[in-house]
């Protein structure tokens, strides 16, 4: 079975810069830095970052190379949507929103908009990192500012883009055993109504998928809305690494269930056992089981 989500992928147009700005700016800590050599793939370099205290998952800090998972277009089109700034990434929760947004902002954090309080019950407000992609920096209207000082206390929410949002629903809870978390429609004044529909693995209570379609609208341009209906459409797009008790097994299983695979499972040279697998949107995903 998947019991959950060890990673999430984080497009950066450069490392050395990204590490930078999640480490010094967000004030996160490095897990891993390190150069993946397998044969069945291009080398590359394997970089991820997490917020202090979140010791369950990591953000791998990915480059949008031409290679085993981008062809040229592919990569032009995910370039282009970072160039923009306009590639959702996810909701990092803190326990003072207003006093984070004032510290990041002293650090030369850029903001698409200010601290407001939803309809929804949270204060929320959305920066971009370096390399483009946004992110929701969120605290509950019910919890009250902390005492301590401010600080980003884990990453809640990973945004998978989908066309389809029914048919996505029904290939995660279907087929990859999670429970649907929140189907609601969004309703806030400064946005266009949209439906915010998010799963998440069983056995991890504290990460949700959010299935979001590539719309045209505040964020998303036409030009950017086509550059990522071509990812999805190639499959180029990744999007993280599912952690389950037997990947041999769980492969088999997912296959006759009409799963598609880029990779069998085969042993890595760091001791996972590992395979590849898309959803029914192209996003890819590793399928991985922890050394023994």
């Amino acid at each position: 079975m998947i019991t959950h989500i060890s990673h999430v992928v984080v497009y950066a147009t450069d490392q050395d810069e990204a590490w930078d700005f999640y480490t010094r700016k967000l004030g996160f800590e490095t897990c891993t830095d390190a150069v993946i050599q397998d044969p069945k793939i291009k080398e590359f370099r394997w970089l991820t970052v997490r917020p202090k205290g979140q010791k369950n998952l990591e953000i791998v800090l990915m480059t949008p190379e031409t290679g085993d998972f981008l062809d040229r277009e592919s990569s032009e089109a995910l370039q282009t949507l970072l160039k923009k700034g306009v590639l959702g990434a996810g909701v990092f929760y803190t326990n003072d929103c207003h006093g984070m947004y004032e510290e990041l902002k002293a650090r030369g954090v850029e903001f698409l908009s200010e601290p407001d309080e939803k309809p929804y019950g949270v204060i929320e407000a959305i920066f971009k990192d370096n390399s483009g992609n946004w992110f929701c920096l969120t605290q509950d209207v019910i919890s009250l500012a902390s005492k301590e000082p401010p600080r980003i206390t884990h990453l809640s929410h990973m945004i998978v883009y989908t066309n389809n949002q029914e048919r996505a629903l029904a290939f995660y809870t279907q087929k990859l055993g999670c429970e649907m978390h929140t189907d609601a429609v969004i309703k806030d004044p400064k946005v266009k109504d949209f439906r915010w529909l998010t799963v998440t693995p069983k056995r991890q209570k504290d990460l949700e998928i959010v299935l979001m379609r590539p719309e045209t609208g505040e964020l998303l341009d036409e030009e950017a809305s086509a550059a990522l209906n071509i990812l999805l459409e190639k499959g180029g797009l990744g999007a993280g690494v599912f952690v389950t008790t037997d990947c041999y097994g769980m492969s088999h299983s997912l296959k006759t269930h009409g799963v598609e695979f880029i990779f069998e499972p085969h042993e890595k040279p760091h001791g996972y056992i590992e395979s590849v697998f898309r959803d029914t949107s192209g996003n890819w995903f590793c399928l991985a089981q922890e050394p023994l």
